[in-house]
């Protein structure tokens, strides 16, 4: 083999593994863009995760107080129908109505004298 033949071998063994160091770099280049764009896309999504599953929180917490609310309503009623059924049974007089109409009736200063005496303020 000449001289000639040799450079010309070098040069185009040269020139082809410029390309391929080329191409090389490009593909590294666009491997770390794709990279790049798929982490922020994960870091995207846990954000949203992240926001979503705080939302999602704070609506089972106000669910949640709903129904402590609720419950706490019915067992008020529950021991309001058993507290009457109680006292119906024991008497069939209802204090309560009796009680409305003896305050009605009553004239405006009845017992003052009683609530200013010095007996009952001692």
């Amino acid at each position: 083999m000449d001289r000639s033949t040799i450079l010309v071998s070098a040069e185009h063994y040269v020139d082809t593994m410029t390309a391929e160091i080329r191409n090389l770099h490009l593909d590294i280049n666009a491997g770390l863009k794709n990279l790049q764009l798929g982490a922020d896309g994960a870091l995207e999504y846990a954000h949203k995760t992240r926001a979503g599953q705080l939302e999602f929180e704070q609506d089972m917490r106000h669910t949640a107080l709903q129904i402590q609310t609720t419950v706490q309503r019915q067992d008020s009623r529950q021991n309001w129908a058993d507290e009457q059924r109680s006292l119906d049974w024991i008497t069939p007089i209802d204090y309560a109505t009796q009680q409305r109409d003896f305050s009605n009736q009553r004239q405006q200063e009845t017992g003052q004298w009683l609530l200013e005496s010095s007996e009952f303020n001692t």
